[in-house]
């Protein structure tokens, strides 16, 4: 079962007392349990995100694209774990 009871924002962990069960819809059986960010936490992360904003769009074009490939090649690198937590939530078998 995947835990995560902080959340990542601004460039740091906020722990968070509050989470909630995501549980697979097909068996209920508990699959995750992940933080429930207050309302305060969702608008410092909304302002940090516009800050982070105003230095990715002056990156160029190729750096950008550098630092996404970066991203895919993480995700690829972990594709049967998201894959499995994608479908899970959604209650779908993985075939």
């Amino acid at each position: 079962m995947e835990l995560a009871r902080a959340a990542y924002v601004d460039g740091r962990w906020v722990d968070q007392a509050q989470h909630f069960e995501v549980r697979d819809p097909f068996d209920r059986a508990v699959i995750a349990e992940v933080t429930d960010s207050s309302d305060d936490l969702v608008d410092t992360a909304i302002d940090a995100s516009a800050r982070a904003f105003a230095t990715w769009r002056t990156r160029s074009g190729p750096e950008r694209g550098k630092l996404l490939g970066q991203l895919a090649q993480r995700m690829h690198e972990h594709e049967h774990r998201l894959a499995e937590l994608c479908t899970r939530e959604n209650g779908k078998p993985i075939s």
